[in-house]
């Protein structure tokens, strides 16, 4: 902003009420002699979106720099899961089936050797 003014002789303070002058001046008809003063115009109006634009982040930053910083963070919610839960009878009558066989071939051995063992 401070680059536009010492750019420019006009006084940018009587700027936005110019802007009514062009206006009025362009539906008269009169020819382009007000370019440099539209241009100067254009400017500003740039100049003060863009300083609109950094004060609204700078007042954004600050709110956020001076709010308290909490001792936990949420990373994420919980959600409860509605879905019920059921043991899976498949997997359960083959882990079975195997447990099963496996003692009865234990079992067997065993008795054999027991066996074995009296009839000496």
């Amino acid at each position: 902003m401070a680059d536009l003014r010492a750019k420019q002789p006009i006084n940018l303070v009587v700027m936005p009420n110019s802007q009514y002058v062009i206006q009025a001046k362009t539906e008269a008809g009169t020819p382009a002699g007000t370019t440099q003063l539209e241009r100067v115009m254009n400017e500003y109006i740039f100049e003060q979106f863009r300083l609109n634009d950094i004060s609204g982040r700078y007042e954004k930053a600050k709110t956020q720099y001076n709010r308290p910083v909490t001792l936990v963070f949420v990373v994420d919610r919980a959600k409860p899961s509605y879905r019920k839960a059921f043991p899976s009878l498949r997997v359960n009558l083959a882990i079975a089936g195997i447990v099963s066989l496996a003692f009865s071939v234990f079992f067997f051995m065993f008795r054999e050797r027991v066996t074995s063992l009296r009839k000496h």
